[in-house]
């Protein structure tokens, strides 16, 4: 037997084992296993035996309790040893009959921050002045070692383990982040602003639910994001913000982070005209609403929808995608209330209700017409209104309806006064594939004419029916060449064309007059000679044409060719 142990103890050896004895502990014997775990005997962090060994535990372990800890040894962890403060966060959880199960290492320390730990076959106890003594297991455990245990980002546990959370999820808090676990969701950590955002939005409560994915950084302007059932939560330069739903898919669907819209800068903002919502991006928005779905808006065209009061403005919420690859380098956008067309030389315009229809009936940008170079523009004579194109314009009213101009018409019409002049305004629509490649219009006013060879001119009132009686454009007059010249004797007014004249006057009508027939009148001095003016159309005679002027009849013979006064 020995005495002067620590704490007035003494002891006595056996074949099997010693007996220990103190006054705080009594007579426990220590043998076997136990006793090669017992570190430093009585001395040591174990202190005296609390209890003789026990055997019948789960799956055939047994024990032995001493002042500041236990002894276990089982068959599948071998025989180790637990001190406070881990042996007490183990008995919490159940000993060797909780989720932990038996130990199977001793503790170690020297981590870092001076923590130690003791692995368990369930799990992981970590232990920090700072910290404390917390349990680590099951996915949160497998999660953590993945990215590091404690010399990893996330540290030390600073919680245990908390469950019953929504949908089934469990979560434990860490020095630089958070473990959540769900069923639906996997297992993934979360930290830094997007831990942040994460929390203000309410964790797996709120309407990003649990994280689906873990960080991905690297993005374009090295950033990172992170996947969550309800959407992406992207931290960049502009802050730390989630983008979700249809506003995600639409985003993505422009090329994300790398596409032309950039990070997000705001968060959803709803409340907007017929139950809209919107996101900011970088270089543009995203905006939803019941009527026009979602579609992204940037660049120019952005530019003057916001010009124009965004959703709030006459264009109302866009309706479709940004298309590019138009004529000229041009890209349009659909709004409810019109479209938006934009190109380099032309700038960014709206286009809508019955000017664009006739605009696209030109063949819209593509066209003679080109791409707008002004918005609509009302005001005009009479409750017109007009929009410019880069080469021609169209024209609205309630009278004449919506009809384009452009090219020589257009530059004739402008000539004389646009829809202030006698034209007024146009009533019908370019007309071309006439004889010889010509094209014509329709005026208030009358008609406007035009032929590569001949130029561009009016014709109106009786002179075009009687130039359209002799067969217009397809006859032998042919195109106008001039204006409609009056001032001629007797208050008379002449039109010339390609093939001849249209002569009216108060006394003796409109006629056309051409060919030798017209020669000779010519000749004999027209409207101011001895035969005046015409008092009739070219008419049918035997073996020839005659036409009746005042002072007499021109008789042309077919077979020679010659004209005769009659």
């Amino acid at each position: 037997m020995f005495c002067g142990l620590v704490a007035g103890g003494c002891g006595q050896n056996f074949q099997n084992g010693t007996l220990y004895w103190s006054p705080a502990t009594g007579v426990h014997p220590v043998s076997g296993v136990a006793l090669s775990a017992w570190g430093g005997r009585e001395a040591g962090p174990l202190g005296y035996p609390t209890t003789d060994y026990f055997c019948g535990l789960r799956d055939g372990g047994c024990a032995q309790g001493f002042q500041n800890g236990r002894i276990f040894t089982s068959p599948v962890g071998g025989t180790h040893a637990l001190t406070a403060p881990i042996d007490g966060v183990w008995v919490a959880q159940g000993l060797e009959r909780g989720t932990l199960g038996y130990p199977i290492t001793d503790a170690f320390c020297g981590l870092t921050g001076g923590g130690c730990a003791q692995a368990f076959e369930g799990g992981r106890i970590f232990t920090t002045p700072s910290t404390g003594t917390h349990a680590v297991t099951g996915p949160i455990q497998d999660t953590w070692i993945g990215q590091g245990l404690e010399r990893g980002p996330l540290g030390y546990p600073v919680t245990d383990a908390f469950c019953g959370l929504t949908g089934g999820g469990c979560g434990q808090a860490f020095q630089g982040g958070r473990v959540f676990t769900s069923p639906a969701s996997g297992t993934h950590a979360v930290s830094g602003p997007i831990q942040d955002a994460w929390i203000a939005q309410g964790l797996e409560r709120g309407t990003l639910g649990y994280p689906t994915g873990d960080l991905v950084c690297g993005l374009a302007g090295c950033r990172c994001k992170q996947d969550f059932q309800g959407g992406t939560v992207y931290t960049s330069g502009t802050g730390t913000l989630p983008v979700s739903g249809t506003i995600a898919t639409a985003w993505q669907a422009t090329g994300s982070e790398g596409g032309p819209l950039g990070y997000p800068i705001t968060g959803v903002f709803c409340g907007l005209r017929d139950g809209g919502c919107g996101q900011a991006f970088q270089n543009g928005r995203v905006f939803t609403s019941p009527a026009g779905g979602t579609h992204a808006v940037s660049g120019p065209i952005q530019d003057a929808w916001i010009a124009q009061g965004l959703e709030r403005g006459t264009l109302g919420y866009p309706t479709g995608e940004q298309a590019c690859g138009l004529a000229g380098g041009g890209c349009k956008q659909d709004f409810q209330g019109g479209t938006l067309y934009t190109q380099p030389a032309a700038g960014t315009f709206a286009v809508s209700g019955a000017t664009a229809t006739a605009w696209q009936a030109a063949g819209g940008e593509g066209s003679l017409l080109g791409y707008p170079i002004t918005g609509y523009i009302c005001g005009l004579r009479d409750g017109g209104c007009v929009q410019a194109f880069q080469n021609g314009r169209v024209f609205t009213s309630p009278a004449t309806g919506t009809h384009a101009v452009s090219g020589p018409i257009q530059d004739t019409w402008i000539a004389q006064g646009l829809e202030r002049g006698s034209l007024g305004y146009p009533s019908g629509d370019l007309v071309c594939g006439l004889a010889g490649g010509g094209c014509k219009q329709t005026f208030q006013g009358g008609t406007l004419y035009t032929h590569p060879a001949a130029g561009t001119f009016l014709v109106s009132g009786a002179v075009r029916t009687a130039w359209q009686a002799a067969g217009g454009e397809g006859s032998t007059l042919g195109y106008p060449i001039t204006g409609l010249m009056c001032g001629l004797r007797d208050g008379g007014c002449v039109q010339a064309f390609q093939g001849g004249r249209v002569f009216t006057s108060p006394a003796t009508g409109t006629h056309a007059v051409s060919g030798p027939i017209q020669d000779t009148w010519i000749a004999q001095g027209l409207e101011r000679g001895s035969l005046g003016y015409p008092t009739s159309d070219p008419y049918a005679v035997s073996g020839g044409t005659a036409q009746n002027f005042e002072g007499g009849k021109l008789i042309l013979d077919a077979s020679t060719g010659t004209v005769t006064r009659g």
